[in-house]
């Protein structure tokens, strides 16, 4: 289950217990390119933003971030909690070279 909500992800009745959640920044390296962030073993919560003013095309496929993707526009954020994969790994870009994509996640 997903949920996209301006609140804080794995508070709602659905959602396991979350420890204490650990922040990463990922810098886009080359606006346009795809690149891919692994969240740590088991993470069960997630939480993406953009640092600056510019959006963010995720997916969860590798090679469809500039194709099939889901924008976080500029101010925005993504959430998605109750995942029970073991690894878990995102596909993003950015058509701005040197923006800081912020990254929290709780397992």
């Amino acid at each position: 289950m997903s949920v996209i909500t301006s609140g804080n992800p794995g508070l709602n009745s659905t959602s396991p217990a979350l420890t204490q959640g650990k922040v990463e920044n990922a810098t886009i390296a080359a606006a346009n390119v795809e690149q891919s962030h692994t969240f740590p073993a088991n993470t069960k919560a997630f939480m993406l933003q953009a640092r600056g003013n510019a959006k963010i095309k995720m997916s969860f496929d590798a090679g469809t971030s500039g194709t099939t993707f889901h924008t976080i526009w500029p101010g925005a954020f993504y959430c998605r909690d109750s995942i029970a994969a073991a690894s878990t790994t995102i596909y993003f870009q950015s058509p701005l070279a040197g923006l800081v994509v912020e990254l929290t996640s709780w397992a």
